[in-house]
């Protein structure tokens, strides 16, 4: 067996993503099953002989374990913590990002209450508090969970972050931290500092996202059009930036002509610099490990193989780990290099020929060379949307229709920026004026047009597809149908396999995309907040729980949904928290609160006991003391009256009778008030 790392790497992800969403009492029931399936598979000689399958088997048993140790031994005693009031000290270990009204910083606290501690977590403080990295500080932090689950973290239990804390700073101890790290945080503020003060704000902003992967700085339009337009990975530093990077000095150095040692070792130790700069976030981790193995290959006169370098960058990740697989920019990032590596081939065997000599090309051959160049790019993307498609259903529930053909520019003119960025840092270092303001006038001149691309695609016409029930049905019978080739064992079988599976997906794509978009969709949550979106207009109410509030704005942000009216019920606290997180237009209330004019980030605020708004011509918005009544075509839907949906903080009451909300959250899709289907645990039903 040639590839072990990549068995190994791939089955222990695997594991490890569905651990992630097994309650607690079952993971010990899961290890014992995959732990007789290993020894019987040991047992029998034809699963033996085959290795692939006791290999797997054992992988999956050795990430079970590793998932219970870990979580036991470092998640849940931080997670603990949750709701509790400690006097802690702490420090810094980044240069903190900025919100519309207070800092965010990762902080590692070393005691609570005069105890030695030693934990990672995420703190807010005022916005005019200004910590300083690796400089020990004493504050009274009030705990709070980051998520239910680990995949609506956003990233920070991938970055060893599982609570996440308001602080109140109470003093500096004067104390500094000696780590090798603090001078790669210098390193990163310095090129902050100087790429914000000498270029443009917007493409100042973008040049550090690209460098450093910080986004705080970019405005929320652009960073939103990013999203829409499928070109988000631009700006979280990966592959692509290290790429560059690592291969525009490994082309200087061979320039020099020196020892192939000497050059992959230095591109090695740049390579782990880079990885530590950009805060060795998932997506970077994977490309450096993939990097570093390629290149002690070629120090070791070694041929290096793709798809076994990403299998030893995945084994790494989850050993060190467990909870990597969580970060959606890390799984995204292995599955379009496993796209790369399964996927292209077989689109480029059929895309490029074989010229007759190729020392001399006929015209028609020039010719059907220079298509394949073009059209190469394509194909690139396809695979990719194609394998990342079921990591969009499942964590965002929705793909952006455009982003094949934008990355087709978007990606090589990222390049030229990221080269272009770190160029102006390096040029403002000398200190010669003229050439710094050239280099900044180029790097400004490709920012500006990357953002120009970005928003030109953001705002065409049904930029985003919103994957729906129906999606993870077609996912299931496409994995069945390949499933089925693969296990038929013929090449025939799994080529029909592939070919039946792109046309359905096909068919299927654009019938999603044009179905059902007069119908109203509306999410009830477990303690009785609202989303109700009809034609593009949505409307938001009864998020007045901690819980409601983290699982609203994961589905805001996950579909992207701008929000039209954001109605406070009874404390509006959770709604203006809600205000810094989305888009939101109008903010209504019936009475007025400190706490929105502190937090609240909003177009317009309404403060109205009783107040009416026609929506759309079949959309209607009443509110009354509190209560809110939406008339959508010839239904109701109501908070606080007999209506066709009436909607508390325990039931959602429609035709059919009475749903528990304590159970999970509740998905209706509305045609009419006499065609509807609701939908819990996606199982649809009359």
């Amino acid at each position: 067996m040639k590839r072990v790392f990549a068995c190994v790497g791939f089955s222990m992800a695997v594991a490890l993503v569905v651990l992630c969403f097994v309650k607690p009492e079952y993971i010990l029931i899961l290890t014992v099953g995959l732990t007789v399936l290993f020894a019987v598979s040991l047992v029998l000689p034809k699963f033996r002989q085959a290795v692939v399958l006791p290999l797997s088997l054992a992988s999956a048993v050795t990430a079970c374990l590793l998932y219970v140790g870990f979580t036991g031994l470092f998640v849940q005693p931080v997670q603990a913590l949750d709701g509790t009031t400690v006097d802690c000290t702490f420090y810094a270990t980044d240069i903190g990002a900025v919100t519309s009204n207070s800092k965010g910083y990762c902080v590692k606290v070393t005691q609570m209450n005069g105890e030695k501690t030693n934990f990672n977590t995420y703190i807010y403080t005022d916005s005019r508090s200004n910590l300083r990295p690796y400089k020990e500080y004493n504050g009274r932090m009030s705990f709070f969970s980051i998520a239910d689950n680990p995949f609506l973290s956003y990233g920070k239990y991938a970055d060893r972050i599982y609570i996440a804390a308001s602080c109140r700073l109470t003093g500096e101890s004067g104390k500094t931290i000696n780590s090798p790290y603090r001078y790669i945080v210098d390193l990163r503020q310095s090129i902050r500092n100087k790429l914000l003060y000498i270029m443009s704000d917007d493409a100042g902003a973008l040049s550090v996202a690209l460098v450093t992967g910080d986004k705080s700085y970019l405005d929320k339009s652009i960073r939103q059009a990013f999203t829409y337009s499928g070109m988000s990975h631009i700006m979280a530093v990966s592959g692509l930036h290290l790429a560059v990077v690592i291969g525009g000095v490994l082309y200087v150095l061979k320039r020099f002509k020196l020892k192939p040692w000497i050059t992959n070792s230095v591109c090695i130790a740049l390579t782990l610099l880079y990885m530590a700069l950009a805060g060795f976030s998932g997506s970077v981790t994977r490309a450096g490990i993939m990097m570093i193995v390629m290149l002690l290959a070629g120090l070791f006169s070694m041929r290096g193989d793709t798809l076994n370098s990403l299998g030893i960058a995945v084994t790494a990740m989850c050993v060190s780990n467990p909870l990597c697989v969580t970060d959606i920019g890390t799984v995204l990032s292995v599955l379009a290099v496993l796209s790369l590596v399964t996927l292209y081939p077989h689109f480029s065997k059929r895309m490029f020929i074989k010229p007759e000599d190729p020392l001399f090309l006929k015209p028609k051959e020039k010719l059907y060379i220079y298509i394949q160049k073009a059209i190469s790019p394509v194909f690139v993307s396809i695979s990719v949307v194609i394998y990342t498609l079921p990591v969009m259903y499942l964590f965002f529930g929705y793909t952006s229709v455009v982003s094949p053909v934008a990355n087709i520019i978007a990606v090589p003119l990222g390049s030229i920026c990221v080269v272009a960025s770190l160029a102006v840092y390096l040029v403002s270092l000398l200190g010669i004026t003229p050439i710094t303001a050239f280099v900044v006038l180029v790097c400004e001149f490709f920012d500006t047009l990357l953002i120009k691309v970005c928003t030109f695609f953001a705002q065409a016409g049904n930029v985003v597809l919103g994957l729906d029930y129906r999606f993870g049905v077609l996912i299931a019978a496409a994995l069945l149908v390949v499933a089925v080739g693969f296990a038929v064992g013929k090449n025939k079988s799994v080529k029909v396999a592939f070919a039946v599976t792109g046309c359905v997906c096909a068919v299927c794509f654009f019938i999603l995309l044009f179905n059902g978009r007069s119908d109203v969709f509306m999410r009830v949550f477990p303690d009785g907040a609202i989303v109700c979106t009809y034609d593009s207009k949505t409307v938001v109410c009864g998020v007045n729980t901690k819980g409601d509030y983290y699982k609203v704005k994961s589905y805001l942000q996950s579909n992207m949904l701008y929000v039209d009216f954001l109605v406070a019920d009874n404390s509006s606290s959770y709604c203006a928290m809600l205000c810094n997180d989305v888009g939101i237009n109008t903010l209504l209330c019936d009475e007025f609160d400190d706490t929105i004019l502190s937090s609240a980030d909003c177009q317009r605020l309404e403060v109205q006991s009783v107040y009416n708004v026609l929506l759309d011509d079949d959309y209607n918005l009443c509110y009354n003391q509190g209560g809110v009544t939406l008339y959508i075509k010839d239904f109701s839907i109501s908070t606080y009256q007999n209506a066709d949906f009436t909607v508390n903080s325990d039931t959602a009451t429609d035709a059919t009778g009475c749903i528990e909300l304590k159970n999970g959250m509740v998905d209706y899709r509305i045609s009419s008030k006499d065609s509807y289907k609701v939908r819990r645990l996606n199982q649809w039903q009359k």
